[in-house]
């Protein structure tokens, strides 16, 4: 098919075409003062081939992480969820209550954790996992060069590229 060429010629040249690098955000509000522009979350439209691509490239992925990921990660795992730990946590706590016992819990929650990214600790994180340099290096295409545009009402605003962070919403994320 024509995807699967596509998709041949990207994996080859070890480049993404510059016009799926473009993502729409949509200014969704959460609560607060409207005129505060921190209570609202950007959801990024991305190219549908863009996102094809990236599936393809986390089940590549997906064969390394198996062997990195240990079974006390449920966040980002498929099949796994952060409810597994909210079970464990309410096992232990009832276990504690039981027998009387002092018990600390410590939560931690990187706010803004992929727009503050340094993106060269991940490409040499994933070196240093044994990631082969192909995909880090198309990861890394995925990173450069990014550009947004900001919908708001019936307009949309001029591009401006993001040179910081990851990327939020494709597969990879």
């Amino acid at each position: 098919t024509k995807m699967q060429g596509l998709l041949k010629e990207i994996w080859n040249a070890n480049r993404i075409p510059e016009d799926w690098k473009t993502a729409v955000i949509y200014l969704i509000y959460k609560k607060g003062d409207p005129v505060d522009t921190s209570n609202y979350r950007g959801i990024a439209l991305l190219d549908s081939c863009y996102k094809i691509l990236f599936l393809a490239l986390l089940q590549k992925l997906e064969v390394y992480s198996k062997d990195l990921i240990g079974d006390y990660q449920s966040g980002f795992v498929r099949g796994k969820s952060t409810s597994n730990h909210i079970f464990t946590i309410r096992q232990i706590m009832e276990k504690i209550y039981e027998f009387g016992k002092d018990v600390h819990v410590c939560f931690a929650d990187f706010e803004q954790a992929y727009d503050s990214m340094v993106q060269n600790k991940l490409w040499a994180a994933l070196e240093e996992f044994g990631i082969p340099k192909k995909l880090i290096n198309l990861i890394k295409a995925r990173n450069t060069n990014r550009m947004c545009k900001v919908k708001f009402g019936n307009g949309t605003s001029d591009s401006f590229e993001v040179s910081t962070g990851l990327k939020q919403g494709d597969a990879l994320s």
